[in-house]
């Protein structure tokens, strides 16, 4: 995964919470369901602490009829 390999270069790259989170829900309003889900996922491997991801990826998950799953992302942090 792309990521895994340069997760740690912040010269190069630039992650933040936040427009991760945004870019998943903006996602999901434009109907990019694989994509959406999978913004948020990653948000919850990086903010592992973050309650506001956990939500986020539950909305991500409910919307696209994954309601038990999303149970799941409430349980979290």
């Amino acid at each position: 995964m792309f990521f895994n390999v340069h997760k740690d270069d912040t010269e190069t790259y630039y992650k933040s919470e936040q427009e991760l989170n945004d870019l998943a829900l903006e996602l999901l309003e434009d109907k990019h369901e694989d994509a959406a889900l999978e913004a948020p996922k990653l948000c919850t491997i990086l903010y592992p602490t973050s309650w506001n991801v956990y939500d986020s990826f539950g909305i991500a998950l409910l919307q696209t009829e994954r309601k038990a799953e999303a149970l799941e992302m409430y349980k979290n942090p």
